[in-house]
């Protein structure tokens, strides 16, 4: 039902109940939304009809006639959001609460938001080779060697990726010095640093298969993967870092050793999910950030 409202001159001005749904009674403009045919007749009659008499008279045919001369297409929302995410980025994230064998844990993280993943996927297929940088202060044990590599190996392979350069952050803290290195078990710590880096250069040069640059330093909080291509970057960041909260499954804990392992370091390993299992825990926290890369000037 029409309104008739006064203005300060005395000369009323009226409304149609419609406007607030987006219809300006005088016709000059109007915005369509994506109705109903129905209900848009519906509507653009309720506005027209009460603009002047000529609409009261013809309104049913004009508003047909209007309606005629639209064109209907369906709205293509995945390509929106690809649009959007490649002009502005996005950020998600996650608890893996799965066991894993080592050289699927990348697999398993795309099982988590598939949908985000194609576009970052789609987006570094389609713009050249990559430079990866690892930090982690906490790479400290043979099983976060391996994981490492291997989760940089399925990355190339999954998405179909050459590198340009790998550099890989580690600090020098947070050994075991009492450790029998040769001994150990794959998820105990290395005895020194020197260890650690001798055997993360095997787990790169047979798994990986190609030269990466290493840097010993004192290494802040942070413990991610960076993957950037000078169009796109890509953040992973694993809480505590590669090999936070994974043991090994007790049937092959005892067997797994460096000294067994040595000829052999591409070696599967079955994982078990520590933080799933403990009370309290969701499992083991990613975050990933994905965004346009920032052109230098």
């Amino acid at each position: 039902m029409a309104k008739t409202e006064h203005q300060e001159d005395g000369q009323p001005q009226h409304r149609c109940e419609a406007d607030r749904d987006g219809c300006h009674p005088s016709g000059s403009s109007l915005w369509m939304k994506s109705l109903h045919r129905d209900r848009m007749a519906k509507l653009m009659t309720r506005c027209f009809s009460r603009v002047s008499d000529d609409w009261r008279q013809q309104d049913s045919q004009r508003v047909m006639e209007i309606l005629e001369r639209l064109v209907y297409r369906s709205v293509d929302t995945d390509l929106l959001l690809r649009n959007r995410v490649l002009h502005a980025g996005m950020a998600f994230q996650f608890h893996v609460v799965e066991n894993v064998y080592s050289d699927e844990l990348f697999d398993l993280l795309l099982e988590y938001h598939p949908d985000k993943w194609r576009i970052i996927q789609d987006a570094f297929q389609k713009n050249g080779p990559v430079d990866i940088v690892y930090e982690d202060r906490y790479l400290n044990s043979p099983l976060g060697c391996i994981l490492l590599a291997q989760f940089i190996r399925r990355i190339g392979f999954l998405f179909h990726l050459s590198f340009r350069s790998i550099r890989i952050v580690v600090s020098k803290r947070d050994f075991h010095k009492s450790a029998d290195d040769n001994a150990q078990r794959l998820f105990q710590r290395f005895s020194c640093p020197e260890n650690r880096d001798r055997f993360l250069r095997l787990c790169m040069e047979v798994i990986v298969g190609r030269p990466y640059d290493l840097e010993v330093r004192n290494v802040g909080h942070t413990r991610s993967l960076a993957m950037a291509n000078g169009t796109y970057e890509l953040d992973i960041r694993p809480e505590g870092g590669i090999s936070h909260g994974w043991g090994i499954d007790y049937g092959n804990s005892h067997k797994l050793t460096v000294e067994g392992i040595v000829n052999d370091v591409d070696i599967n390993v079955p994982c078990f999910n520590q933080l799933a299992h403990e009370l309290g825990n969701k499992g083991i926290p990613y975050v990933v950030e994905f965004m346009p890369a920032v052109k230098k000037s």
